[in-house]
């Protein structure tokens, strides 16, 4: 019988998880993730980095993961009813891990195109870090190692950037 795909239950089902190296906990009854009142439900979990985090079900529900090693790792949970689907997310990271931290900041005027900001940012974990610069004037960028920007203001007042780096965080 088909009817509405499925859905999740409420908007943060999963909560982020942080584990020691080693660890495997239950995280997740996923009949309690999802819901489809017409039609039997089958689930698969994925690591954005399978070397870092193990997604396992035991039996057809129960969800388990494991913390393989020091880091960082997105888990998407997929409810699939035969038609359609519907998917969570939430990060699994080292338990005590603490934020990067920034350790120089420079920016370079020289430029006639703008000005180039470079932060120089450590990480206890060694992780590969995410930088959002935030450049005071309703811009901003992201990405990974993203360490260096170059920026066009469009008025000389609002000169006042800030920048970020973290540990990649969880995305939908």
């Amino acid at each position: 019988m088909t009817g509405q795909g499925p859905e999740v239950v409420t908007p943060i089902p999963i909560p982020d998880q942080q584990l020691s190296v080693g660890e495997r906990r239950l995280v997740a009854d996923l009949d309690t993730v999802f819901t489809d009142p017409t039609d039997k439900l089958t689930f698969t979990a994925q690591s954005s980095d399978p070397v870092v985090v193990r997604p396992e079900k035991v039996d057809s529900t129960l969800l388990y993961v494991t913390l393989t090693t020091t880091g960082f790792a997105l888990v998407t949970v997929t409810a699939d009813d035969g038609n359609e689907t519907a998917s969570t997310s939430f990060s699994v990271s080292t338990q005590g891990n603490q934020p990067p931290e920034i350790t120089s900041l420079t920016v370079d005027t020289t430029g006639s195109a703008g000005i180039t900001f470079t932060a120089e940012a450590t990480d206890d974990d060694d992780a590969t870090l995410f930088y959002l610069w935030d450049f005071g004037d309703s811009a901003d960028t992201s990405g990974v190692d993203l360490k260096t920007v170059r920026h066009v203001y469009a008025s000389a007042r609002n000169r006042s950037p800030d920048s970020r780096p973290a540990a990649p965080r969880r995305a939908h």
